[in-house]
């Protein structure tokens, strides 16, 4: 039995271990609902502007200059972690290489 302390429920009601990442536990609703909610800038910004706007608005760009379409997927999924661990701002990511390794497993 998993220990409760680490798990997190999601939009979509699944229960997702963020330390150990099971594929089938990861739900496209979950990552739109949950970046759609963030702000980018740690929310230090004139107005609000969510991750998930962001990566539309990436993807749009790569449509737009010809990319292929794995690319362009890459780039709507470029924060997809940030929707079950939140980013970190830069200065503070840089400090904690281990909060990388988390990410890249994600």
């Amino acid at each position: 039995m998993e220990d409760k302390k680490i798990l997190m429920n999601t939009y979509t009601g699944r229960v997702f271990n963020p330390l150990e990442m099971v594929p089938d536990n990861v739900a496209i609703e979950d990552i739109a609902h949950a970046l759609s909610m963030m702000c980018r800038g740690n929310g230090h910004l004139r107005f609000f502007y969510s991750v998930g706007l962001h990566s539309i608005n990436c993807a749009q760009e790569a449509i737009a200059r010809g990319y292929q379409t794995g690319t362009v997927l890459a780039c709507l999924l470029h924060d997809a972690t940030e929707a079950y661990i939140a980013d970190l701002i830069r200065p503070v990511k840089n400090q904690l290489p281990e909060y990388e390794i988390m990410e890249n497993n994600l």
